[in-house]
Order: structure tokens, then C-alpha cells, then sequence
């Protein structure tokens, strides 16, 4: 690997990085405002699920157009659209907070903000990942894939964190934060990222979903992210209603169990930069199982120290998760293809975003324990379908050493 290639690389880390420092670091903060505002835990799932239909639509979109223009434009035009997004977003809770308008009202305009955040969302991961495919061998593509994981690990280790400090000023202030990051990483990018290649073509190539190498790959991504999200928007209302915890309480908590969630991740995903040890499927199975065992933790236990061992937990499961279909997705298609599966990786994200918050809140207002039963059974249905063996798969048989 060339000197300019690995610094290449670090550019795309430290990018990646601070577009997901800007969006983590809001994680501690949404149950609790969503009480403090006075909203059910249905209507925060609501909430979150417009976001992610922006999310949705807009992935493949994204991935396309950084096909057609490169992956430096659509990393810049998404940051700085996260940061106007952003800006309303936290002007439409502060107006909630003011208590002039009704509930229904702000639910409805936070919802819209929501809506606008999960667009741009995608952006710079779709165009990253693309970005970090264009650079790498396929015999290189899982410790590629495991950098831009990383980034989105090391946001959970410190986004959570420093917005646990800044609750300590108010309940705004991590949205704050969130809206001057993208800014920062946007000014960032345009001095130290090098353009990309420009795929010069007329129309770019499409890629469905359903397409025979791709969709097995989004299958076990969508599980592992309804999963991953069931978790964000579920557990602070759990840890509030288990514990007896306090809305400050609360946040302080969530804060910390993210952040060992990040550094979870961060540390297994460090492990596949440097060392080439599974395939992707065997990446995907065997963090399944990891998180299966910290949804156990959670449910027959009720303690500090146990609750925080399961979001440990949860970060090693998906440290091995999300690179393992990320690679094996961008493996299954040609190198013209990068933009357009990297784009349909996002837009599973953001279904996963869809049916996750919805689903999982109905359930948790009928049992605290059925949102968090239901990941387990799609987890274990992961574990079945990763050991299914399927020749069609070309990231089963691509050697380590290539």
C-alpha cells in the first residue's frame, strides 16, 4: 500500500468520523426530551422513523450521484446540509421547549426536521464507503470497510460522552453541537480530502436491491440495524422505568453505556484493520451471537454494572456486524457499482430506522421486554441465514491474501 493511499485513508477516517461525532452525540438527549416535551414513546418513534424514510429515499440517490461526481462533492454537499438541517431541527425543540405551541404542533415540525436531518444523513457514509472501495483490493476491502465502521465507533465513544458533559449545561446544548460539527468537518474535507475520480457516465448504473449477490448481504444488515436501533431509542425509557431513574439520571447513564458501546466497537473494529480473521459472513454470525447475549444481560438482569457489561456487549456484536455485510455487500458488485451498493447499504439503514422506532415503542408501551425479545429472534435468524451456505456469495471465496 502506498504512503498516499493510507493517508488517503486516515483523511476518510477522520471525515467519517466527525460527520458521526455530529449525529451521536444527540443519542443521550432524545428520551429525555421527548418527556420533557411531553410526548409518548410512540410518537418519538414516529418522530425517528421520518427521518429515516429521508434516510431511505435518499441513500441510493446519494451513492449514485457520488458515481457522477465524485465522492468529495456529495461528502460536502451532505455535511453541509446536516449542518442547516441540524440548525432547524434544534430550533423547532427549542420552540417546544417554550412551551407557546401545542403538543401535536411540535411533534409535527420536529417530525419535519427530523425528516430533513435523515436526507443529508447519508451523504457522507454512502460516499465514504464508496470512496474507501475505490482505494482498496478486494483482499483489503474488509479492513477498509472496518475503518469506516471505526469511525462510526469512535463517534459512539465520544459523541455520547461529550454530550453527557454538555447536559450539564442543558438539554440543548449537545444539539448545539450537532448543528457546528458537520460545519467544522465540512471545512475540514475541502483543505485535507483529495478529490476523488469522476465516473464520467451518462446515466448511473443502477443496482435493485433484490440483485442475487447484493441481498442477502442487505437482509443481514437490516436485522442488525433493527437491532442497533430497537437499542438507541428503547433503552433510556427502559433504564428510566427499570432503575427509577431521573431524567438527568437517565441521560448521564445512556451517555456512558453508548460510549462502552463505542469503545467496543472501536476496539473490535482496530482488531479487523490489522488483522484479516473472518469472512464477512463469519463477521456477521458471530456478532450476532455476541449481542444476543447482551439482549440476555439486559433482560435477566436489573443493575448498573450488568446493564453497562451488555452495552460492551452490544458494541463487540456490532463492531462485527456492520463492516461484515458493509464488505460483503461491496464485494458482491463490480468496482463500477461502489456508489450504488454503498448508496443501498445507507437506504437499509434508514428502513431499518423505519421499522425499528414505530415497531419497537408500540411493543415496549404493551411489555418492556417485547421490543428487545423480537431483536433476538431476528438475530438468531441472522446466525441461521449467515450459516446457510450460498455459492452466489463471491466475499465467501475471496482469499485473504488477494
Amino acid at each position: 500500500m502506498t504512503r498516499s493511499v493510507k493517508m488517503t485513508k486516515i483523511l476518510i477516517f477522520i471525515c467519517a468520523f466527525i460527520a458521526s461525532l455530529g449525529v451521536s452525540i444527540i443519542m443521550p438527549v432524545l428520551s429525555p426530551i421527548v418527556r420533557e416535551l411531553h410526548l409518548t414513546e410512540s410518537q418519538a418513534g414516529f418522530m425517528v422513523t421520518f427521518g429515516a424514510i429521508g434516510t431511505a429515499l435518499m441513500g441510493p440517490i446519494w451513492g449514485r450521484l457520488s458515481d457522477r461526481f465524485g465522492r468529495k462533492a456529495i461528502i460536502l454537499v451532505g455535511l453541509i446540509g446536516l449542518c442547516a438541517s441540524y440548525a432547524i431541527y434544534t430550533y423547532q425543540i427549542q420552540l417546544g421547549f417554550s412551551g407557546t405551541l401545542s403538543v401535536t404542533t411540535i411533534f409535527v415540525l420536529i417530525s419535519i426536521g427530523r425528516f430533513l436531518v435523515g436526507a443529508f444523513i447519508p451523504a457522507v457514509p454512502s460516499a465514504s464507503q464508496a470512496y474507501m472501495a475505490d482505494i482498496t483490493e478486494a483482499g483489503d476491502r474488509s479492513s477498509g470497510m472496518a475503518i469506516i465502521s471505526a469511525s462510526s465507533g469512535m463517534g459512539l465513544v465520544f459523541g455520547p460522552a461529550l454530550g453527557g458533559l454538555l447536559v450539564l449545561i442543558g438539554l440543548i446544548w449537545p444539539l448545539y453541537a450537532g448543528t457546528i460539527l458537520p460545519l467544522i468537518a465540512f471545512i475540514t474535507v475541502i483543505f485535507i480530502l483529495p478529490p476523488s475520480k469522476v465516473r464520467m457516465v451518462k446515466k448511473p448504473q443502477r443496482l435493485m436491491p433484490w440483485h442475487r449477490g447484493v441481498r442477502k448481504f442487505l437482509t443481514l444488515g437490516l436485522f442488525a440495524l433493527i437491532a442497533i436501533v430497537s437499542i438507541q431509542v428503547n433503552t433510556g425509557f427502559y433504564f428510566q422505568d427499570r432503575l427509577g431513574l431521573s431524567v438527568a439520571a437517565t441521560a448521564k447513564m445512556l451517555a456512558l453505556a453508548l460510549t462502552l458501546t463505542g469503545v467496543a466497537m472501536l476496539i473490535t473494529q482496530l482488531i479487523l484493520m490489522r488483522k484479516r480473521i473472518f469472512t464477512p459472513l463469519q463477521m456477521i454470525w458471530i456478532g450476532a451471537l455476541m449481542t444476543v447475549i447482551g439482549f440476555v444481560i439486559l433482560l435477566v438482569t436489573e443493575s448498573y454494572l450488568t446493564y453497562y457489561l451488555a452495552f460492551f456487549i452490544f458494541g463487540i456484536g456490532s463492531g462485527l456486524q456492520l463492516p461484515g455485510y458493509m464488505t460483503g455487500a461491496s464485494l458482491a458488485v463490480s468496482q463500477e457499482q461502489q456508489g450504488a451498493v454503498a448508496g443501498l447499504t445507507q437506504s437499509v439503514n434508514g428502513v431499518s430506522a423505519i421499522i425499528a422506532p414505530v415497531a419497537s415503542t408500540l411493543l415496549y408501551q404493551v411489555n418492556h421486554l417485547l421490543p428487545f425479545a423480537l431483536c433476538i429472534l431476528l438475530l438468531c435468524g441472522s446466525i441461521w441465514i449467515a450459516l446457510t451456505p450460498d455459492s452466489a456469495h463471491k466475499s465467501e471465496t475471496v482469499s485473504p491474501s488477494a
